[in-house]
């Protein structure tokens, strides 16, 4: 494929599906800065296999098992789980701050989860995945799925219910 022809696919495929595939980064890194890299580093190698993908919720799928995958190995690489709430940087602008602020309420409300259970209940309320894009996501069988999100929101529904939030 040409170049020039290939800059365009790539060009369309980012503005398609940047801005979900930032939110989900971002939830499971909590650093806005890493979540750009790691989505910069997905359609780069994207670009560099001379993708050929056409459909384009297979593309989506792909891209998210890409960008689930990356985030995965940042985790391996950091040697943790996930960021503490207290090392999330406080920021002037009130996009980002806003954001910030969005992550900091989930994060509280989903570290009292098993992290399986969390990872499906994001996927499927803030990234809008079904159970079944999920489980070709994460290549776990769809009944799981659904039965950690039940258990989820179970927990998390007794949770807010102790706290009189609910």
């Amino acid at each position: 494929m040409k170049i020039g022809k290939q800059y365009k696919r790539l060009e369309a495929v980012i503005e398609q599906n940047q801005d979900y595939l930032f939110r989900f980064a971002f939830f499971r890194i909590g650093n806005r800065e890493e979540a750009e890299d790691i989505l910069q580093e997905v359609f780069l190698k994207l670009f560099e296999h001379d993708f050929e993908i056409e459909n384009d919720e297979s593309m989506r799928m792909y891209l998210y098992r890409m960008v689930y995958n990356s985030c995965n190995d940042w985790h391996r690489r950091k040697h943790q789980e996930s960021i503490p709430i207290e090392q999330v940087q406080i920021v002037e602008d009130e996009d980002e701050r806003t954001l910030q602020e969005e992550y900091k309420r989930i994060w509280k409300l989903l570290s009292a989860l098993p992290p399986e259970q969390a990872d499906v209940i994001t996927m499927h309320l803030t990234d809008g995945l079904t159970f079944v894009d999920i489980a070709k996501v994460t290549k776990t069988p769809e009944t799981t799925i659904k039965s950690r999100f039940k258990s989820g929101i179970e927990k998390l529904r007794n949770k807010l219910k102790r706290e009189e939030m609910l």
